[in-house]
């Protein structure tokens, strides 16, 4: 059903419609290069369903098969339900299609009649947005934590022991004498708060 309605609009549109645009009004056909293997494609599809026409290896296997299924019990009923349903779904897709959208039209039906149903199917059930969110929210986060982890504290501390608390002393204290006057003022700003702390008692070593 879902196939036939999204087919039939590309047809009504595509084929019937008015081009909606000045390059779309000067299209043409590709060449020969781009046209012969359509063409192949086309008769292929059409041919390809004549299990006579197979190779004999292919028509042997497949016409066990078919004739496994054949031979099981309900198959005629079966295959008389879903012949009749398959074709009522693929019908009421193209009429569907040609209700909503009409011979080229130049507007979704769907969405200037039932606006709210339009919102709804288009935004997908909101899955993008929420898996936007949970990767650069919660999978991104976590990931980060976990390289911290495991860069500072598995590999820098635990794996590498007392080399790695000087590895991580190392980082910090070359920021003194960096040559960089950013670091300069940031050291010399923590001093002063350091300093201001234990002049008025926040900080007593004693």
């Amino acid at each position: 059903f879902l196939t036939a309605g999204y087919m039939g609009r590309l047809y009504w549109v595509a084929f019937l419609g008015e081009p909606k645009s000045e390059n779309a009004a000067k299209a043409h056909e590709g060449g020969l290069s781009m046209t012969l293997p359509l063409i192949v494609l086309a008769i292929l599809s059409i041919v390809g369903g004549h299990i006579a026409l197979w190779p004999d290896q292919l028509t042997g296997y497949i016409g066990a098969g078919l004739d496994a299924l054949a031979a099981r019990e309900g198959y005629s009923e079966l295959y008389k339900t879903i012949f009749i349903w398959g074709t009522v779904a693929w019908v009421l897709g193209l009429v569907g299609s040609l209700f909503f959208y009409g011979k080229g039209a130049k507007s979704d039906r769907l969405e200037d009649k039932a606006r709210s149903v339009y919102r709804l199917i288009e935004g997908r059930l909101w899955f993008d947005e929420i898996y936007d969110y949970y990767v650069a929210k919660i999978q991104q986060r976590f990931a980060e934590l976990l390289a911290f982890l495991d860069v500072f504290v598995l590999k820098g501390l635990i794996l590498r022991g007392s080399a790695g608390v000087v590895g991580v002393l190392g980082i910090f204290s070359r920021r003194l004498h960096d040559g960089n006057l950013h670091g300069f003022v940031y050291w010399f700003l923590a001093g002063t708060l350091i300093a201001l702390a234990l002049a008025l008692g926040w900080l007593n070593f004693s």
